[in-house]
């Protein structure tokens, strides 16, 4: 099916990418990204190896690019190649098979959900795996008031910074340092202009049943968004079915003493007739110091799906299946982020996240360097730091007679060359 699917679709774009002698040039460019990282686990921790040696892991991510547009036509055919090895995924999967209740989320994207199969597996090993795929297939139209946009793509909203309740279509980790390109998914999108300034979009997403591979309304995404200005703050109001349930979702910012302010909640009515509230709130704020561009925030993130008092062995079925998705991230209820971004040189960021778990105490600490090597290539390296008291969920959760499955303490170097 893929290879049939590629194959019209790339005859199609072409095609009519050549159809006007008004059209621009192709445009071809790309990335190739490797990333090698360790991870020191504690000594009871089921992702440790036997032994002292720590975890050794790498990533390689290829991004061929072609864009073209015409007239108030465009296209976008993005192809990539992804693999990943090491000692972190063979303990994953290992864990997958043996300890019950053990969340694994897919290593690498696929389409077994997704309207069109463009992702073929090319490896798959106990240790390994890679595969190739279309993470972008789309032609657009785009007048003076409205846009639309049929096939793979992708759409961010909200006003998260590390916690994102109102993107739920394959929002980043908290923890991401690559955000560059999210994945991609099959959708129908418009979207209407208004003289005004402000804007309404609409979003489907049809989606197969895992078990059917048919399409089915239950497991799709049908959204609508308004976005507009009511004096000084600007705001979002979301209505949508997501997965067979009601969602509505607001969203406000504006400005206070040269900060700004940032509001989102995501309220989604669940099958046995609870409520699922996901909310942030956030201050953020630029200066300078010493000649230095410098900006910091704080946010604050809510979900009442999350544990409470280290009840991790127990978690609600929403929120494993909400994890299991892409959508949320972390285990318990409550969550306080402070961050900061210094420009030490103009090619010299540095980026401090330090996430706390306000239910358990326990913590996640990431620093990392951006540096702009040259004009084509970037360097990136940095940790992330975990600690708190065993079962709390970045100290480790208890799963047994003195076993605990934890994040481990992780060092990374990531270089990527843009062509």
């Amino acid at each position: 099916m893929m290879k049939g699917v590629i194959n019209s679709g790339l005859l199609l774009l072409f095609g009519l990418g050549s159809l006007t002698s008004y059209a621009d040039p192709w445009q071809f460019s790309g990335h190739i990204k490797y990333q090698l990282s360790r991870t020191d686990y504690d000594n009871n921790d089921l992702f440790r190896k036997p032994g002292d040696s720590p975890a050794i892991d790498h990533e390689i991510d290829l991004r061929l690019k072609a864009e073209k547009r015409w007239r108030k036509w465009d296209t976008q055919i993005h192809y990539q190649l992804l693999a990943v090895a090491g000692d972190t995924i063979e303990a994953r999967r290992t864990l997958a098979a043996t300890l019950p209740g053990f969340i694994n989320r897919p290593l690498l994207p696929g389409d077994d959900q997704r309207w069109f199969d463009l992702t073929k597996v090319t490896h798959d090993g106990q240790s390994s795996m890679a595969v190739h795929r279309f993470d972008r297939l789309s032609i657009g139209y785009s007048a003076e008031q409205w846009v639309f946009r049929i096939g793979r793509q992708t759409i961010s909203w909200g006003n998260g910074l590390l916690f994102q309740p109102l993107d739920v279509f394959n929002p980043f980790s908290p923890t991401a340092v690559d955000k560059e390109f999210k994945t991609g998914d099959d959708m129908l999108y418009t979207q209407r202009l208004f003289d005004n300034g402000s804007d309404l979009q609409m979003v489907l997403i049809p989606r197969r049943d895992p078990l059917t591979g048919n399409i089915d309304s239950k497991q799709g995404s049908l959204a609508l968004k308004y976005h507009g200005s009511a004096k000084d703050i600007e705001f979002d109001i979301l209505l949508a079915r997501h997965f067979d349930q009601p969602l509505l979702g607001l969203g406000f910012s504006g400005d206070i003493a040269g900060a700004v302010w940032r509001f989102d909640i995501n309220v989604t009515e669940l099958n046995n007739g609870d409520t699922a509230n996901i909310a942030i709130f956030n201050l953020e704020r630029s200066w300078t110091i010493k000649n230095r561009n410098t900006r910091g925030f704080i946010e604050f993130y809510r979900n009442n799906l999350g544990a409470r008092h280290k009840r991790y062995n127990t978690l609600d079925p929403e929120l494993v299946a909400r994890i299991q998705r892409g959508e949320v991230f972390t285990l318990a209820r409550d969550y306080l982020v402070l961050g900061m971004q210094v420009e030490w040189k103009p090619r010299l960021n540095s980026f401090t996240h330090w996430i706390h778990n306000l239910n358990d105490d326990s913590n996640l600490l990431q620093i990392y360097l951006n540096f702009d090597w040259q004009q084509n290539l970037l360097l990136q390296g940095g940790v992330t730091l975990t600690y708190g008291d065993h079962g709390s969920e970045y100290g480790g959760i208890i799963v047994g007679p003195n076993s605990v499955v934890g994040t481990g303490d992780t060092a990374f170097l990531r270089l990527s060359f843009y062509f």
